[in-house]
């Protein structure tokens, strides 16, 4: 007699990761990091039976995942043979850390749906479920401000920790650039899984990842959004689009007129600095001194840090934030993973995600904070698991 039926009651196993899932960089802050590692680790043992079963996974797609692990295990090697194991020459261990989880969990949740088939369905209710946490933390700083509460009552607070950019909530990762794009991206998700599902979405989850966004104050949030109503735009009826035509300019000028954050920085002028930044640091970046291995396996050198006398290299964007940590090569894999999902699916509404993530990935690499990276690398998976994405696509549509 067995113990339990893996085919039917395993699955149960993998519960506790996914509840905890959007608080995985609350926990961490408080120092509950072997909660975590518990609950991801435990269901991985228990179900090992299952390694020797097939699923369909594309090939390319599986490539870039190798190729990705791979990079990483190399510039690790690279840097402990340059510093061992002293962190503080760039703090290698902790960058590495940063970026591969999102790697190690796409081999996680293959391994969940060697239990459970039914993944549209998981991602769906996931993503609703990474919503709602997400927003009860950003909602939950509003009774803060309006009550002149101390933000301590914000569990993502910490007495070592605070926001940078006071009067923004910290959300569920601290940061609230990230916290607003997640926001937008598990709606999407959202939106992707009702159509596929056949089941109805209201209006009203577009309506509080609005004023989610808006409450956090992030441009790239509000890019993020920008990009989702034009997806819904472009689904509209001609009727409906004639509408949009004079509510939209209507919207935006009463955001301008209550000078809410994210219209500022939408701005040309605003943009036109971020750009100027940018160009700085990679003049910078350019300037040091390194070699063609630094460049391949990452420089480890601390952004935010001088790098010599006076000059300093800025933690705010992403992409010369990765490449200098962990090197071009895994730069390049995971732009090739995101890319292959764009090229393989037929499906707008994946398209329009991973253009989110690698336009908002210039500023910060959103999909790389541990909450994120939880989603997101659900999201891969199930994406490169889909044989009907080669084949048949869907027409996603919103409904009400």
């Amino acid at each position: 007699m067995k113990f339990f039926d893996f085919k039917i009651n395993a699955y149960i196993f993998f519960i506790p990761a996914l509840i905890i899932a959007p608080w995985a960089n609350i926990a961490t802050r408080h120092g509950y990091t072997y909660i975590l590692i518990l609950a991801f680790i435990t269901p991985v043992f228990v179900t090992i039976s299952n390694f020797d079963k097939k699923i369909y996974f594309d090939k390319q797609g599986k490539s870039y995942l190798i190729f990705a692990l791979s990079s990483l295990i190399v510039s690790f090697f690279y840097h402990y043979f340059i510093f061992g194991f002293d962190t503080s020459n760039g703090g290698y261990l902790n960058f590495l850390h940063f970026y591969g989880i999102l790697i190690i969990l796409c081999f996680f949740w293959l391994q969940v749906l060697l239990i459970n088939k039914n993944k549209e369905k998981i991602l769906y209710q996931f993503a609703l479920y990474f919503f709602v946490i997400g927003l009860i933390n950003i909602f939950s700083y509003t009774i803060v401000d309006v009550f002149n509460l101390s933000r301590s009552f914000e569990l993502m607070q910490h007495f070592d920790y605070y926001d940078g950019a006071s009067g923004r909530p910290l959300g569920i990762t601290g940061n609230a650039a990230v916290n607003s794009t997640m926001l937008v991206i598990a709606y999407l998700l959202m939106v992707r899984g009702s159509a596929i599902l056949n089941t109805k979405l209201s209006y009203a989850w577009l309506i509080c990842c609005t004023l989610g966004v808006i409450i956090q104050k992030s441009g790239s949030g509000a890019a993020s959004l920008a990009i989702a109503f034009l997806y819904h735009f472009s689904t509209l009826s001609i009727g409906r689009k004639k509408l949009a035509y004079i509510l939209i300019p209507i919207l935006f000028s009463l955001m301008s007129f209550f000078e809410f954050e994210a219209v500022r920085r939408a701005s040309p002028d605003y943009i036109y600095h971020i750009y100027t930044w940018f160009e700085k640091n990679t003049y910078i970046y350019i300037s040091l001194d390194k070699s063609l291995m630094d460049v391949f396996f990452g420089l480890a050198n601390p952004l935010g840090k001088e790098v010599s006398e006076g000059v300093q290299l800025s933690t705010d964007f992403g992409t010369l934030y990765m490449i200098n940590q962990v090197g071009l090569i895994f730069f390049i894999s995971v732009s090739l993973l995101l890319f292959r999902i764009a090229f393989r699916s037929k499906e707008k509404i994946d398209k329009v995600i991973i253009f989110i993530v690698l336009a908002t990935g210039l500023h910060y690499q959103i999909i790389f904070f541990l909450s994120s990276s939880i989603l997101f690398s659900m999201y891969i998976v199930v994406a490169l698991s889909s044989p009907i994405y080669a084949k048949n696509p869907s027409h996603l549509r919103f409904q009400v």
